[in-house]
C-alpha cells in the first residue's frame, strides 16, 4: 500500500521551485550600479588585446576593480575600471615586437571609449629608450595619442629634457613638450 504522503510531498518541492527564485530586475541593477562597490573584482590581471587578430597591446595589474557609471554624454552605462596595485600597458607594432611600455601606480580605463588615465610614478619607454616620467598621463586608443599638462622630464641618449605639457603619439615616438627646459646635448658634426 503507498503512503498519500509522498506525493503531497512532491508535489509541494514542484511548487517551491517554481514560485522560489526571483530577482526583482530593479533590484539587481540598484545593485550593479553601486558607484561605492565594484560590479567586478580581478586580482593579479594579464589581458591581451587584439584587433583583427594582431596583437596590439597587452596589460598587467595588481588589481582591477570594475564600477558601472552612466555616461551622461551618451546617456547610457560604461564601465569605470580603477586600476591599483601598480600595471604595465604593453604596445606593439605590426610585427608584434613591444614598441613602448607605459607604467603606473594607478589608473582608470574607460570601457566606452578606450581611454586610460595613469596615475603616480608614470613611467613610458620607447623602443630607442627614450624614457618619460610624470605623474599623470592620459592615453587615447582611438587617436593612439597621450598627453598631460602635468611636468614632464624626457631623459634621452643625448640628454634630459625637462618642461610641462607634452603631446606625442601612444608609441613615444614623436612628441612635443609644451613647455620645454633642461638640457639637451648636441653632437658636433665632424
Amino acid at each position: 500500500m503507498k503512503s498519500t504522503l509522498e506525493p503531497l510531498i512532491w508535489i509541494g518541492l514542484c511548487a517551491g521551485l517554481l514560485t522560489g527564485c526571483q530577482n526583482d530586475l530593479e533590484t539587481v541593477h540598484d545593485f550593479e550600479d553601486a558607484s561605492d562597490h565594484a560590479s567586478q573584482v580581478m586580482e593579479g590581471v594579464e589581458i591581451k588585446y587584439t584587433e583583427r587578430g594582431q596583437l596590439t597591446h597587452s596589460m598587467s595589474a595588481g588589481r582591477m576593480d570594475r564600477h558601472a557609471v552612466i555616461n551622461e554624454a551618451r546617456s547610457k552605462e560604461t564601465g569605470r575600471w580603477l586600476v591599483t596595485g601598480g600595471f604595465s600597458l604593453s604596445l606593439y607594432d605590426s610585427a608584434g615586437t613591444t614598441s613602448a611600455v607605459l607604467q603606473a601606480s594607478k589608473g582608470d580605463f574607460w570601457e566606452d571609449n578606450a581611454h586610460l588615465t595613469a596615475r603616480e610614478n608614470v613611467v613610458l619607454t620607447n623602443q630607442q629608450g627614450d624614457r618619460l616620467e610624470t605623474d599623470l598621463l592620459y592615453w587615447s586608443s582611438d587617436s593612439d595619442r597621450i598627453h598631460t599638462p602635468r611636468p614632464v622630464r624626457v631623459l634621452t641618449q643625448d640628454g634630459v629634457i625637462e618642461g610641462t605639457g607634452l603631446e606625442a603619439d601612444s608609441r613615444f615616438d614623436s612628441y612635443r613638450i609644451l613647455e620645454p627646459t633642461g638640457r639637451l646635448y648636441v653632437k658636433k658634426p665632424q
